[in-house]
């Protein structure tokens, strides 16, 4: 049941409800309510149909009838009416209300104004259809109905009535050339999804039109892509069941899981097809239609873009980390050779650690530490021998209990002294032009042998033979000629280890 409510300032107006086909609507209005019923028939009565089907000629007439049953418990008038007829958006069939008028089909429809029907009785009445002569081929909608109007006031005071109408369908098909055709364009939106792990949904709004001129039913599928059709997601379109010509359909159709790959493509397809009992004399053609939308992935971009934070904050972190351990460990490494070379102890010949104790901590080689053993040098070459021992040194113990006493001193000394015990008789053989005193003359090479005889006459005694350089004389005791040439021992291990110390490389 369709109701429509109209209001005017004067007097009554015309409202309604609609109920096609065979069926029935009872009015709750005092005292009792009206219940009726309408469908099509014969002569006789109901036959069985829903509605008036008719393929006519233009020009032509036909009659049919109309069979008003009253349900109610009173007798009841009801006016009869007929309008042109359209299909709602859902498929529903429905009339013109009566405060517009018709232009097509509902004026071919020619039926009694007005039928009184007693309680529980029902009446047949004839109505003609009449195509005009000028009726364009194809299909055209009418619908016939009972109404019943009672009046009544709204919340404001005004005078109103509601007009209930029962009818049915009244589909009449000219005969002549057959065009069926649709024609429709698509939209379509992205609608992303907040978790990044789920795919959004793509939003389509199609609009058709039948722009032929014949009904029309259509079916089809829907299929959403990105690029290269990747993410490819094919749905079925929602039947379209019947369309009148000239009639506009919308469809609103959501597809889910689809994937935002920045651009999205829908492919609409749809197959155009004929209605229950209607057949066309060729195919129509399939109407594909297209649409497009970006889909960027704003969600899964951002975890991306969260990700690569992450790494980069995790590899700056790790750089800093290293370097901060490359320099700790260049820190140590020159720790330790600071450390190493201020504990490196050079190797003392035996001649320089002649009294055991360890030299002093290691330094490093240069000119000034190489130079500073020059005064050394020098200092031994005069002091050692002006502190020479006041005695002779290095005793030997010669054969039957003679003592031969050898003393040689520092370089630089011209003196090689030979002295036996006080037992025994030295006899000194000296180089030609030595005196028998001991003393070799200047600038000569003296070579001494010593034979001591003691006085007995039983043993003879040879020291070694000796060979010395001879410089003028000093006045000096015999002693210090042997404590000058260890002094100038000394002096030569001292510049060996200069010089070996200055050849060795530098560590880095």
């Amino acid at each position: 049941m369709r109701a429509r409510f109209l209001s005017t300032a004067a007097a009554l107006a015309a409202a309604g409800a609609l109920l096609l086909g065979p069926a029935s609507v009872a009015l709750a209005a005092d005292p009792a309510p009206v219940t009726w019923a309408v469908q099509p028939g014969n002569a006789d009565g109901p036959d069985g149909r829903a509605w008036v089907e008719l393929e006519a000629e233009p020009g032509t007439a036909h009659t049919d009838h109309i069979v008003v049953r009253n349900l109610g418990r009173e007798d009841t008038t009801f006016a009869l009416k007929a309008a042109d007829a359209y299909f709602t958006d859902r498929g529903r069939f429905a009339m013109l209300p009566s405060s517009e008028p018709s232009v097509d089909a509902g004026t071919w429809v020619k039926a009694p104004a007005r039928v009184t029907v007693k309680a529980g009785q029902e009446e047949v009445l004839p109505f003609e259809i009449t195509v005009p002569d000028n009726a364009t081929p194809g299909d055209h909608a009418a619908g016939l109905a009972a109404t019943v109007t009672t009046p009544g006031t709204d919340a404001a005071g005004n005078s109103m009535g509601v007009e209930s109408r029962v009818g049915f369908r009244v589909m009449v098909r000219v005969k002549g050339e057959l065009r069926p055709a649709l024609r429709g364009d698509a939209s379509m939106n992205y609608v992303a999804s907040s978790n990044p792990f789920e795919p959004g949904s793509a939003q389509l709004a199609i609009d058709l039109e039948n722009n032929g001129n014949t009904r029309l039913a259509a079916g089809g599928t829907i299929t959403v892509s990105g690029p290269f059709g990747w993410g490819k997601r094919e749905v079925p379109l929602p039947a379209v069941d019947d369309t009148l010509p000239g009639e506009r359909r919308s469809l609103s159709v959501r597809v889910d899981g689809v994937w935002p790959l920045f651009v999205s493509t829908a492919s609409v397809h749809l197959t155009p097809a004929s209605v229950e009992g209607q057949s066309f004399p060729e195919q129509p053609a399939v109407l594909d239609l297209a649409a497009s939308a970006t889909s960027i992935p704003w969600t899964q971009l951002a975890l991306l873009a969260g990700l690569a934070a992450v790494v980069a904050l995790a590899l700056l972190l790790r750089r800093r980390r290293r370097a901060a351990l490359e320099d700790r460990l260049r820190l140590a490494r020159e720790q330790g050779r600071r450390e190493a070379l201020a504990n490196t102890v050079p190797q003392a010949p035996a001649a320089e650690a002649h009294d055991g104790a360890a030299r002093g901590p290691a330094h490093r080689a240069g000119p000034v530490s190489a130079f500073a053993w020059a005064p050394v040098f020098a200092a031994s070459l005069v002091l050692l021998p002006l502190a020479g021992p006041s005695s002779p040194t290095s005793p030997a113990q010669a054969d039957s209990g003679v003592r031969v006493d050898v003393s040689i001193t520092a370089l630089g000394l011209p003196t090689v002294s030979v002295t036996a015990s006080p037992t025994a008789t030295p006899t000194v053989s000296q180089s030609p032009g030595v005196t028998t005193t001991g003393t070799a003359p200047t600038s000569s090479t003296t070579t001494a042998t010593t034979k001591v005889t003691p006085s007995g006459g039983q043993t003879t005694a040879t020291a070694p033979a000796t060979t010395a350089s001879t410089l003028p004389e000093t006045g000096a005791p015999g002693f210090l000629v042997p404590t000058a040439l260890g002094a100038l021992g000394l002096g030569l291990v001292g510049l060996l280890l200069v010089i070996a110390r200055r050849a060795r490389p530098r560590r880095h």
